[in-house]
This record gives C-alpha cells, sequence and structure tokens, in this order.
C-alpha cells in the first residue's frame, strides 16, 4: 500500500496526480492500493481516500531507471525549507505582536502603585 499526503483542503471534484515508481522482481499481474491522507483535520469523505491500482508487469523487462538517486530521494535543488501550514511570515508577525504586547503589559503592571485599604 503506498500513502501519499496532501496538506491543504480540496474542493468537490479537486483532482491530484502523483507520480511514483516501483521496482518489480518478476512478471505478472498485481493488485496495489494507493491511500490518501490529509493533516488538514476531519475528512467529510473518508471512502473515497483510496484507489485501487494494477500493475501489469511483462517478461521483456520493460525499461530500466536510466539515473537513480541510490535512496537518498529528490527533491527541490534550490535549498529553500518547505512552507507548511499559514505562512510563516504572518505567524512570526502574530507571534511579535503578542510578545510585544505581554511585555507592555508587565512594565504597565509593575509601575502601578497599589494601596490596600481595610
Amino acid at each position: 500500500m503506498y500513502h501519499c499526503g496532501e496538506r491543504k483542503r480540496l474542493a468537490q471534484g479537486e483532482k491530484i496526480e502523483y507520480e511514483f515508481e516501483l521496482r518489480l522482481d518478476e512478471a505478472g499481474t498485481r493488485a496495489a492500493q494507493v491511500r490518501l491522507t490529509f493533516d488538514t483535520g476531519v475528512d467529510l469523505n473518508p471512502a473515497n481516500d483510496r484507489a485501487t491500482i494494477t500493475i501489469i508487469a511483462s517478461a521483456d523487462g520493460g525499461s530500466e531507471n536510466p539515473g537513480g538517486d541510490d535512496g537518498q530521494g529528490g527533491g527541490d535543488t534550490d535549498g529553500s525549507l518547505p512552507i507548511i501550514g499559514a505562512k510563516a511570515g504572518v505567524t512570526a508577525g502574530i507571534g511579535g505582536v503578542l510578545l510585544a504586547a505581554g511585555a507592555v503589559g508587565f512594565v504597565v503592571a509593575r509601575r502601578r502603585k497599589t494601596r490596600f485599604v481595610a
């Protein structure tokens, strides 16, 4: 079973395509399942998250992958990190505003003179 993950919510009827490679060691027909999982919360229709695929391998060997990454994976080569979830700038900005508001509240509370009347 292959698992494909998606971080955004899909609109009704929207499709996502994934490419993957596999190696078969012997000829024949194989059945497999692909399952899509979401990180964004509740899935309203989990019945449509699986697809059955049929793989037919011929005895002639087909074509071999000309390259190879020795199991190191692909990915982007620009060296940037992925942005996951909300934009990092907005999240950092909100965190900075909350931190500044807390500091101002702390300073104001410390400067006030408290009087106790019994």
